[in-house]
């Protein structure tokens, strides 16, 4: 993945294109080849399709076969019982392809990251996965708290970087088909030291626009102008949206800046200063803030940090606000994909420095859908957390440079001093 000056210019129009190509097909979270296969009785349905070329399931020996899908089974609270993430995917599925060597996909007949080519992404996966509860009665939601998959979690790293090696694929596909270029990747946004948004402007992402109450349009010279803002709120009448407060009411594309205190290099040296992934004990991992992953993500800070805008992830999200505020809709906005390989960089280089084992990512005690073991919620076909926790050149893929910030930030220098690091 190279940096946003390299490739930003041209991703736009990629962007215009697969979003309506991707809208049509909002809904299909289960592959289309394997819909006519869930069967009456939960869990029991086979998705084992035959690929082009193949007279077998799953293109037979050699490729793939057709067997039971191994699923890590957790306890599930009995408010939970209804919900169909739970323990995913078996509410759906008991069969699956299990690919051999290097393929890959719902019938084996892609490859694995890093050797080639896989399939579709839906602005609708991010919001599955993060859709807040089943709950009728907001005094429930309050009570159960948020059933967030793949948010405040110890999976959020890792779901999000399969989630965004999703969008490279299918970009890609449509690169190679409209312009040859086989190329393509994902560029990222450095927005470390920033004192402004310097991507939101018409030649990239789209400058500022209009006042519209108390948030702002993009200008109307960007190819982003009235961009439509996808988040489908619960058809039952709960109380508990996950979708921003404006929705539905206004339906495009907004951002409105609540501030310009982007992360700091200082930030961005606190973060890589914490030499483990998670601790078990809830006051290490985020009341003195030692996990890694809170940091990253933002949940935590260094002592005496009185931020309104939280930290690092989640600061970025809280300062652009407007469509960019909040999980079910911040999707829509090309800002996520540039903002999630930022995260993933700064997630890589942690990786390089520190070499954890598998074992460091926990297989029990934390939040349902994110143990090591567990399958990723809303991917079919199904992923482990554990097969993301790696360094990044195991699926095929590398930055172009490790530098961050305008203070100079060498990841370089340091890979070689580690946390004693200082510009």
């Amino acid at each position: 993945m190279k940096h946003i000056k390299h490739l930003l210019q041209f991703l736009w129009f990629i962007i215009i294109i697969t979003f309506y190509i991707t809208i049509i097909h909002v809904k299909c979270l289960i592959p289309k080849l394997c819909v006519h296969n869930i069967t009456a009785i939960g869990g029991s349905g086979i998705c084992c399709p035959i690929p082009k070329n193949s007279k077998y399931p799953c293109g037979g020996p050699g490729q793939g076969t057709c067997q039971k899908e191994y699923t890590q089974i957790e306890r599930i609270p009995f408010y939970l019982i209804m919900d169909d993430r739970m323990n995913w995917p078996s509410r759906f599925f008991n069969h699956f392809c299990k690919c051999e060597g290097h393929y890959f996909g719902i019938a084996c007949n892609e490859c694995w990251y890093g050797w080639e080519d896989v399939q579709y992404l839906l602005s609708f996966l991010h919001r599955y996965a993060s859709r807040a509860t089943l709950f009728h009665d907001a005094k429930d939601c309050i009570l159960r708290q948020h059933l967030d998959n793949n948010h405040e979690v110890v999976g959020f790293l890792t779901w999000h970087r399969y989630y965004m090696l999703f969008w490279e694929k299918l970009l890609r596909k449509i690169a190679i088909q409209l312009y040859g270029w086989s190329d393509f990747t994902l560029p990222y946004w450095d927005w470390v030291d920033s004192k402004s948004c310097d991507v939101c402007v018409n030649s990239l992402l789209g400058g500022y626009g209009q006042w519209v109450g108390d948030t702002r349009l993009i200008d109307r010279r960007s190819p982003f102008y009235m961009w439509p803002e996808y988040c489908s709120p619960p058809t039952t009448g709960s109380n508990c949206y996950s979708c921003h407060a404006g929705w539905p009411n206004f339906q495009v594309l907004t951002r409105y800046f609540e501030s310009s205190a982007f992360p700091t290099t200082d930030n961005l040296l606190f973060t890589l200063s914490k030499d483990t992934f998670y601790l078990p004990q809830k006051m290490e991992d985020i009341g003195k803030c030692r996990g890694f992953h809170q940091v990253l993500e933002g949940f935590c800070s260094f002592t005496g940090d009185n931020s309104t805008y939280s930290f690092m992830h989640n600061k970025v999200h809280n300062i652009v606000r407007g469509t960019f505020c909040c999980a079910a809709t911040s999707p829509n906005d090309p800002i996520f994909l540039v903002h999630h390989t930022q995260i993933d960089r700064i997630f890589q280089l942690w990786f390089m420095y520190n070499r954890p084992r598998p074992t460091e990512y926990p297989n029990h005690g934390v939040a349902l859908g994110n143990c090591r073991e567990c399958n990723m919620v809303g991917f079919i076909p199904t992923i482990k957390h554990v097969l993301m926790f790696v360094n990044t050149e195991l699926i095929g893929y590398t930055y172009d440079n490790f530098n961050f910030g305008r203070r100079g930030f060498s990841g370089e220098k340091y890979l070689k001093c580690g946390p004693k690091y200082r510009v």
